[in-house]
């Protein structure tokens, strides 16, 4: 399993820090229609090495079989989407709270597997915008949803990150879980198994798909390969 901290703390930590209040403000005050005009402009304010974005735009380019210029509009679509859950966050932490439509499709099937009585184990597609939409919907529709999570899921995979940056996400996403299992080298068998035994008793868990594990493989996908646990 990979190390589930990479340090005490890192420059992105601060980056974070520093930016996170300027987003609470716009999540407060700009109304979420204009969101994404403004996501656009701290896109592309917001500081990135230029062999980074450089090295991403021909990882999309390569993936998706498009030219240099389509793979630099999808990357800032994608770097503005980040910051647009950061958004969400922010604004289901006010008092106001974040109330977007959101339509639960393929719910027979969730009803189905658990009326089994062998639970239900979701795969959540590692999404920009999926962590805190898939859980809000889910709950809605009264289904109890027990996560399998890691101490980096947030902001930061620093200890840094962990004890103070990341919270700020996790707490808002716990309002509708059930139960959210942290996995780490030292929780691993215990969390294997209090998985076992929420699908043995019909329960719904959830696991977002990555290559986050000590055995992963790699398949095809999308002209390219994509490596998975």
């Amino acid at each position: 399993m990979r190390p589930d901290t990479t340090g005490l703390f890192a420059p992105s930590d601060l980056v974070v820090a520093a930016t996170l209040p300027l987003l609470w403000v716009v999540a407060r005050v700009v109304p979420e229609p204009s969101w994404p005009a403004v996501l656009g402009l701290l896109a592309a304010c917001k500081p990135q090495r230029r062999a980074v974005l450089r090295a991403r735009r021909e990882r999309i380019a390569r993936a998706l079989d498009v030219d240099a210029a389509q793979a630099g509009r999808i990357l800032d679509v994608f770097r503005a989407a980040h910051l647009e859950e950061r958004l969400q966050v922010l604004k289901e932490r006010s008092s106001a709270g974040w109330h977007p439509p959101i339509r639960l499709e393929g719910e027979e099937h969730l009803v189905a597997a658990r009326s089994s009585g062998r639970g239900a184990l979701l795969w959540v597609t590692n999404a920009v915008l999926a962590g805190l939409v898939v859980k809000k919907a889910l709950h809605a529709a009264g289904h109890p949803l027990h996560h399998l999570s890691r101490p980096s899921h947030g902001f930061s995979a620093t200890r840094f990150g962990v004890r103070w940056l990341n919270p700020i996400r996790t707490q808002v996403e716990d309002r509708y879980l059930a139960e959210r299992l942290v996995l780490s080298a030292e929780t691993t068998v215990a969390c294997m198994r209090r998985l076992r035994t929420l699908l043995e008793q019909g329960e719904m868990v959830s696991i977002t798909v990555g290559d986050w594990a000590r055995q992963s493989v790699e398949i095809p996908c999308l002209g390219g390969r994509v490596r998975l646990a």
